[in-house]
Formats: structure tokens, C-alpha cells, sequence
């Protein structure tokens, strides 16, 4: 029974994984859905992207715990990369909220 759970909670990331990525990849081409669905696809990837972390947090954890100490490579270089790219993603969606022509608070208020 854990083991065809486990393999239920690795498809649900696999499936989340590639939302995400197309979901990046028609983001990041506004001419495709105009800026109106590029915020809000932005906005929605952005709850995608911490749902992604609160289904790895096992992971996060873990790492965090033991990047001083006896940790392989790879797991290290991934842990730093992947703080790299939440930063940057917590910045450019900050930002794109402050520029924003239909998220600020002024348009959706009134």
C-alpha cells in the first residue's frame, strides 16, 4: 500500500512538473495570450511553484539539515540552484505584480 502510494505522490509531481513548464513556456510569450492571461497565468504559476515546494518539503528539509555536512554533490549543487531560481522567481513575479496593468490592487478594487 505505500509503495502504490508512493508511486501516486511521484505521478502528481511528474503531472505538476509539466504543468509547470508549459505553463512557463506560454508565460513567457505574451503575444501568445496577450498581457491580461500572461499576468494571470503568471499569478496561478506562482501558487503552482509552492505547491511544487510543499510536495518536496520532505527533500527541502532534509538537505537543509545536512548541507554543512555530509552531503553528495549533486544534492548540494541542486539545492543551491533551486534557492537561485526561487529567489529569481520570487523576484520577477514581485516585480510583475508591482507593474501589473490587472493585478494591482488599484484595478482589481475599482
Amino acid at each position: 500500500m505505500a509503495d502504490k502510494k508512493k508511486r501516486n505522490m511521484t505521478k502528481t509531481k511528474l503531472y505538476l512538473d509539466i504543468a509547470l513548464t508549459i505553463g512557463y513556456i506560454v508565460a513567457m510569450k505574451p503575444v501568445l495570450t496577450g498581457i491580461n492571461l500572461h499576468e494571470w497565468l503568471s499569478l496561478v504559476l506562482g501558487g503552482a511553484v509552492l505547491i511544487h515546494i510543499a510536495l518536496n518539503w520532505k527533500w527541502v528539509v532534509a538537505v537543509t539539515k545536512r548541507f554543512f555536512g555530509k552531503l553528495a554533490r549533486q544534492a548540494r549543487i541542486n539545492y543551491v540552484l533551486n534557492i537561485a531560481l526561487f529567489i529569481s522567481f520570487t523576484l520577477t513575479m514581485l516585480s510583475g505584480i508591482m507593474i501589473s496593468v490587472n493585478l494591482n490592487t488599484a484595478s482589481i478594487l475599482g
